[in-house]
């Protein structure tokens, strides 16, 4: 028999996939075999070779179709809000998925971030990444309704079935406490927004910052009582301040309207000493106020290796459509405002 038979029946395999009404996973490698009576190798070396072009994808319950002949393949970024075009991230995501010739669609979420991902013809071949806390939990049932492999840019609660990849933040706080520690502060306190309408991270990365200051021994029992489920709520932490025996030396905020929405609320209350000492922690350099000397943010090359990480966890969930959802934390380096880094003391 020819050397040359398992490219044909690689070729009838592919063709038979590409069908408008073809099967979406290919026959046992033993019916193959007994159909062209050929050699359990020969079989194999057609498999492999549709593997190699990614016609297929192999799972636990069999090889699958991957990349249809003719059909359009594409990635979806979703965001919740227009991109900076100068986005580390996003720009890495779009290289990586036209490298492997997906189209790239970015999609941004309307005001009450939903979207109709039966409106965008999103299928199994297509791919989706969330960036920047884009996913909610209403989302389920229409992703798992058209089979698209998605990854989140956020960590996510054990009992929501999605990949993700997410920084490490207990490695982040423990940096920033550091730093903080360095400058003299030992009362060290956190707020953040908070929203409910999505698979919200927020109480798992405020006890990331509980756990970091218990490493240091920094545990304040009244300071670290501020309800999780008020995050967001800038007057009700102003008012939990107010009531304390002892100001914080220093507050780690996340996010840029929490951070000038408490410096104003601050400043009105009297409290002016406080406001300077607020510590701006952020998500992008370009995004972070300008008045926030006390700051610090991700690099540009955190990010490109987050998106790395990104689309191999969405590649590995697309030739694994069977596989437990995975959740992977990103090392980062936090860089820090030039004016804090010369500063010896807080402010």
């Amino acid at each position: 028999m020819s050397t040359e038979k398992y490219r044909k029946i690689a070729a009838d395999l592919e063709a038979l996939l590409s069908r408008n009404n073809g099967p979406k996973r290919l026959p046992a490698q033993r019916q193959v075999m007994a159909e062209y009576q050929v050699s359990s190798r020969t079989v194999h070396k057609a498999f492999q070779l549709l593997k190699q072009r990614k016609v297929i994808s192999t799972s636990p319950r069999g090889s699958v179709a991957s990349r249809v002949q003719g059909a359009v393949h594409r990635c979806f970024i979703f965001t919740n809000s227009e991109p900076f075009a100068d986005d580390a991230l996003l720009q890495r995501l779009r290289q990586l998925a036209e490298k492997e010739k997906y189209e790239y669609v970015p999609v941004i979420l309307n005001k009450d971030r939903t979207i109709s991902f039966q409106e965008l013809g999103c299928s199994r071949y297509d791919v989706g990444v969330f960036a920047y806390s884009s996913f909610r939990t209403v989302f389920l049932p229409e992703l798992q309704k058209c089979q698209m492999p998605v990854v989140t840019a956020n960590r996510l609660p054990p009992d929501i079935p999605v990949n993700w990849v997410d920084w490490n933040h207990l490695e982040i706080f423990d940096n920033i406490i550091g730093e903080l520690l360095i400058r003299g502060a030992r009362k060290i306190g956190f707020f953040s927004s908070a929203n409910s309408d999505r698979a919200d991270n927020t109480s798992m990365i405020a006890e990331d910052f509980i756990r970091a200051k218990r490493s240091y021994s920094l545990y304040n029992r009244q300071l670290d009582a501020f309800p999780v489920e008020k995050y967001g709520d800038v007057k009700a932490y102003v008012e939990f301040l107010q009531q304390l025996k002892q100001q914080p030396d220093a507050v780690v905020v996340f996010g840029t309207d929490q951070y000038r929405l408490l410096t104003e609320e601050l400043q009105l209350h009297g409290m002016e000493k406080l406001a300077r000492r607020l510590f701006f922690w952020g998500t992008q350099q370009t995004v972070q106020p300008a008045s926030a000397c006390n700051a610090g943010f991700y690099s540009d090359s955190c990010y490109r290796q987050l998106a790395e990480k990104l689309w191999k966890l969405l590649k590995y969930s697309a030739s694994h459509p069977d596989a437990p959802p995975c959740g992977l934390k990103q090392h980062c380096v936090v860089k820090y405002r030039i004016q804090f880094r010369k500063t010896r003391k807080l402010l």
